[in-house]
């Protein structure tokens, strides 16, 4: 199950002509509707491929956050240097000790050991799921960074790549 997950406002979904447009071209990019609960309409199964990123762009997900939507599975590659802090806001960036005091752990310690840096052209890029190793397929959207915590790095200045720009970049070495 390697597909991005949407969820949208239904009111957006009703009431939003940008959201109607990316509604349908997600049907017709072979997205499915899973639910609409608690006022908010997911959107599965849309694919992981080029013609998806060219759609759900960095923007157009922004957008989606700024409606009080969310985007999951949502494959990006990050820019990183191992020593640096890992920002508030994602998910396993403060650890506690023995004393419980909270310490802020470093991208090298946040990337599970079992996971690569992958260095191009002297710069280290770690994916959206490398904080996590040995789950199963299905599991993919919850271990993966949602857009959430991407816009996080964004904000803070971080060459965030998704996954087609990172292919682009890879038959570039």
């Amino acid at each position: 199950m390697d597909s991005i997950k949407i969820s949208i406002p239904f009111i957006e979904i009703l009431t939003n002509e940008n959201i109607q447009k990316l509604a349908m071209s997600s049907l017709l990019l072979g997205a499915n509707v899973e639910k609409t609960e608690d006022g908010i309409t997911t959107y599965s199964k849309v694919k992981n491929n080029y013609t998806s990123y060219s759609v759900l762009t960095f923007e157009v997900c922004s957008y989606i956050l700024s409606l009080g939507g969310e985007v999951k599975n949502y494959h990006t590659y990050i820019e990183i240097n191992p020593a640096d802090v890992v920002p508030t806001g994602i998910r396993g960036s403060i650890i506690y000790d023995d004393q419980e005091n909270e310490v802020n752990v470093t991208w090298n310690q946040w990337v599970h050991s079992n996971k690569a840096i992958n260095v191009i052209n002297n710069s280290n890029f770690i994916s959206s799921y490398s904080h996590y190793a040995g789950f199963r397929s299905i599991e993919k959207p919850e271990k993966c960074l949602t857009f959430s915590e991407i816009q996080i790095l964004l904000n803070e200045g971080y060459n965030v790549l998704n996954k087609s720009q990172y292919l682009n970049l890879l038959e570039g070495v």
